[in-house]
């Protein structure tokens, strides 16, 4: 049987397997932290980017035809679906005008107003509803048709210049065309059984020289635009060509006004010498005539609408006969200037018309219109069919008067009117936004209130990333007010996207809108001493901002000391922890919220000593999360109840006091031979060997500033020495 005295040497294999032990447990990795339940899926993004077009895109017409266009979502991929939630159409300028059967649906038709040629802008805009699987999005879009409208083709002013030549000679065929579309072929049947086909480059006067046989035409015109498009017409009086007395009258058109005075002017051929001439006007009868010796121009007045006659007579010497012809006009009343008589509504900064209606008269009219208030005012030549519809962008709300000045070709009778537009205030959209915070998810909440515009108004909420859940995303409001939307998020980053409107007129206002979701995690950690009011402890005090919760804290001391610890909500939290040494320590802490995301922070703080009964136990706050950690406690306890045996027989033993050794020669001793040795280990074995464990912290600090021990961090955050080779 060995002696009872026992040495270091005989007790260090004992406390080098228990420092093994409790190495290996502190060493051991941590269980794995849960995974946070119904965090939310995946990031959900715009499944598909379909396009809306509109069928056709470009289109030509005439005016008073009409067209059907429809909208459509194209490039759809494959497995996804898409609808339209709403459209919405409208007129939305150019120079020709035209009205929507209808402002919604898919298909709408669009009727050409009689009016001058010109290109028009037809929009349409339509909010869809995107699915492709789990995967739904809102998506917005807008598109264009542009429509060339032509003016009816229409052919005037037909009429020989002369209209009395000698048989054989050249007669001008002199007229207009308007509208359609240029160039233009005619065709013109001069009714001596020839024709002549020729070509006119735009619209306008022209004239086709002829030479007549001797007898009596009218010769007529078919003339032909570019797009097929077709008016006929004949000369407005017969054409004589004789080799003796012949008579004709040329006047400046077959219409006149009633109660204006008209100038006609003879024309005749050979008369003889002595003649007298006469002139008759009337309606429907010859009446008031009028004798003159010489064949001059006479001035006639109707008094009454209808059929006029213009007859000229002359009276030559006997034996030869009187010859006379007639020229019959029609007498118009005179014109009347009527304004639409249905209510009429524009909006500030949008598209609008105001119609007029021309009745009687004597064509081709001129219009001259003003805005009452303003200086915005115009002339445009009024259509054959004598409707007007005047293109007008209202730039104030209100009440809007437009005065209307009409006048005839001969600048001899006018007519004034006056309407007016009802001007809704420019359409406006504001946007109000909010946050909340559940425990598994954010809401952000949409309040959009609209104002101005006209009723009625559609509206559509497009996410740039899609939401886990929302609430209906389009709707209608019947009034201006206000519409609400709400999408939960359980994910990182901005919820953003674009709230839009558009309203009967066809304005629209896109707000968009950028709110975080979860913020990012962030905290700030602050660990205070608790001096000697209590040893071996330190709080640790975590300000967590962002980051959705609830949130795990994982402490970690050198010491080899950890703590998993909760907080419910962002804030301040604080926690007193005890470890199983004093002195400085360095202590780490992580904190990871429900989407997974950590933070950390490594920190360090100075511990008064804790009295030597409670160095070796629990930690104060140890989770019972670890399950290891039980096994450690116990181990640790093993170990100190070995360690306190040995030291009781190692005292008992002793007969004399034990002699005071160098804390630096035992530290060498320890630290050198085992090439990386566990601080706590290192202080715990120079105590068994006489050093005190507060002498032998002391000299390790001493050692470490002086660089003859190196100390360095484990993986678990635990202090480790190594004598230094400069040593």
């Amino acid at each position: 049987m060995r002696a009872a005295g026992r040495t270091v040497r005989d007790v260090l294999p004992f406390v080098l397997a228990g420092a093994v032990v409790l190495t290996i447990l502190l060493l051991a990795p941590p269980s794995p932290r849960p995974e946070p339940v119904g965090s939310g899926p995946a990031e959900a993004v715009r499944p598909t980017a379909p396009e809306l077009v509109v069928d056709p895109s470009r289109w030509w017409m005439p005016a008073g035809n009409s067209t059907t266009l429809s909208a459509a979502w194209i490039d759809v991929p494959p497995g996804c679906d898409v609808s339209a939630a709403w459209y919405r159409w409208t007129v939305a300028g150019g120079a020709a005008v035209g009205l929507l059967n209808s402002t919604a649906g898919e298909n709408v038709t669009f009727v050409a107003a009689t009016a001058v040629s010109g290109t028009t802008t037809l929009a349409v805009r339509s909010v869809d509803l995107e699915q492709c699987g789990p995967a739904s999005a809102t998506g917005v879009g807008a598109a264009e048709a542009n429509l060339t409208v032509d003016a009816p083709l229409e052919l005037e002013d037909l009429e020989d210049v002369p209209a009395v030549i000698p048989a054989g000679g050249t007669s001008a065929l002199d007229g207009a065309i308007y509208g359609g579309e240029p160039p233009y072929s005619l065709r013109i049947v001069w009714g001596d059984e020839t024709t002549t086909e020729t070509a006119v480059a735009g619209p306008g006067a022209f004239d086709v020289p002829h030479a007549y046989p001797a007898g009596m035409y009218r010769p007529s015109v078919v003339v032909t635009d570019s797009a097929g498009l077709v008016a006929a017409g004949s000369a407005d009086e017969i054409l004589t060509a004789s080799d003796g007395l012949a008579l004709g009258i040329a006047s400046n058109g077959s219409e006149v006004d009633v109660g204006e005075p008209t100038t006609f002017a003879p024309d005749a051929l050979d008369v003889p010498i002595g003649s007298l001439s006469g002139w008759s006007c009337g309606t429907p009868a010859i009446t008031n005539p009028i004798l003159t010796l010489t064949l001059a121009n006479v001035s006639c007045t109707f008094t009454q609408a209808g059929v006029g006659s213009v007859v000229l007579e002359v009276y030559p010497v006997a034996p030869e006969l009187p010859v006379s012809t007639t020229l019959t006009v029609s007498v118009e009343p005179t014109p009347a200037l009527l304004a639409a008589t249905a209510a009429q509504a524009g909006e500030v900064g949008q598209p609008a018309a105001v119609a007029f209606a021309v009745q009687g008269g004597v064509p081709p009219f001129r219009l001259d219109w003003s805005e009452v208030g303003t200086d915005v005012a115009g002339s445009l030549s009024v259509p054959a069919d004598g409707v007007v519809e005047l293109p007008l962008v209202p730039g104030a709300p209100g009440s809007l008067a437009i005065v209307a000045h009409l006048v005839d070709a001969d600048d001899v009778a006018s007519a004034t009117a006056t309407t007016s537009l009802f001007v809704d205030p420019a359409l406006n959209v504001t946007l109000a936004t909010a946050r909340a915070v559940d425990p598994t998810n954010v809401s952000i909440g949409l309040e959009a209130n609209v104002v101005g515009g006209a009723a009625p108004f559609l509206w559509g909420v497009i996410p740039t990333t899609a939401p886990d859940s929302a609430t209906a995303g389009t709707g209608l409001l019947d009034s201006a007010g206000s519409f609400d939307w709400e999408g939960w998020y359980a994910e990182d980053g901005n919820a953003s996207g674009t709230a839009v409107v558009v309203d009967a007129d066809g304005a629209f206002r896109a707000v968009p809108f950028d709110v975080a979701t979860v913020p990012p995690l962030r905290a700030q950690v602050t660990l205070l001493s608790d001096g000697g009011a209590a040893p071996g402890q330190f709080t640790a005090v975590l300000d967590v901002s962002g980051g959705l919760p609830p949130f795990e804290i994982g402490v970690r001391a050198s010491d080899g000391s950890n703590w998993n610890l909760t907080a419910a909500a962002d804030g301040g939290e604080s926690w007193s922890l005890t470890v199983s040494t004093g002195g400085p320590l360095s202590v780490s802490v992580s904190v990871a919220d429900a989407l997974g995301p950590e933070w950390n922070e490594t920190g360090s703080v100075l511990v008064a000593p804790a009295p030597p009964a409670t160095a070796v136990g629990v930690p104060s706050g140890t989770s019972a999360v670890d399950p290891l950690a039980p096994v450690g406690v116990v181990a640790a306890v093993l170990l100190g109840a070995g360690g306190t045996y040995f030291l009781r027989r190692r005292r008992r033993a002793q007969a004399a006091p034990v002699p005071t050794v160098d804390p630096v020669a035992v530290l060498r001793g320890i630290i050198e031979p085992a090439d990386g040795v566990d601080r706590s280990t290192a202080e715990l074995l120079a105590d068994e060997a006489g050093v005190p464990l507060e002498e032998a912290h002391a000299a390790i600090d001493r050692l470490i500033a002086d660089g003859t021990v190196r100390s360095a961090k484990d993986p678990d955050g635990g202090e480790v020495l190594a004598w230094s080779v400069l040593s």
